[in-house]
């Protein structure tokens, strides 16, 4: 199992500071982040589901820079 095993590598610090993601159904190792940015500030809506530091506001489409840091 694929993620079993990404999962185990972490654990044992192959992969130190780095997190297991999903995306679009596939498992992927990315470095460990911390998301900085939760509110968009043009209409205020919740940050969600942020993968980049660029992120679209799923409510009014304005572009968010700087929404993570990497670790």
């Amino acid at each position: 199992d694929t993620i079993k095993d990404i999962n185990d590598a972490i654990k044992y610090g192959y992969l130190i500071n780095c997190t297991l993601e999903i995306h679009d159904g596939v498992p992927v190792v990315a470095l460990a982040k911390k998301i900085v940015k939760d509110k968009c500030p043009h209409c205020g809506a919740p940050v969600t589901g942020v993968y980049d530091a660029s992120y679209i506001c799923s409510y009014c489409g304005n572009k968010i820079v700087d929404v993570i840091e990497k670790k």
